[in-house]
């Protein structure tokens, strides 16, 4: 069980990239910065992680997550997505 004292684990999965609409890399560490403190983004297979956030980079989000089945999943397939996930991820850490 996670230490409720640690802000919660996003273990981060990136598509392979074969056709990126946006600097996956980039966005990711844009995020890291806007919620530091409150979450920590560790690679996916990482121990304790509470999600899994797979970065596609174009509609097709083709990543294979087979392997984190027992996580929840949720997919960035562009910009305005990670501002939806920001937004969703401060407000449930505000209740």
């Amino acid at each position: 069980m996670p230490d409720k004292t640690e802000p919660p684990k996003i273990g981060i999965k990136y598509c392979g990239g074969c056709k990126p609409g946006y600097n996956r890399v980039k966005l990711v560490e844009q995020m890291q910065l806007r919620l530091e403190g409150k979450v920590r983004f560790l690679p996916a297979k990482s121990e304790g992680i509470s999600l899994i956030l797979a970065i596609q980079g174009c509609p097709t989000a083709c990543a294979d997550l087979s392997a984190f089945k027992q996580h929840t999943i949720w997919s960035i397939k562009s910009p305005e997505d990670a501002e939806k996930l920001i937004a969703r991820i401060e407000c449930l850490l505000a209740k």
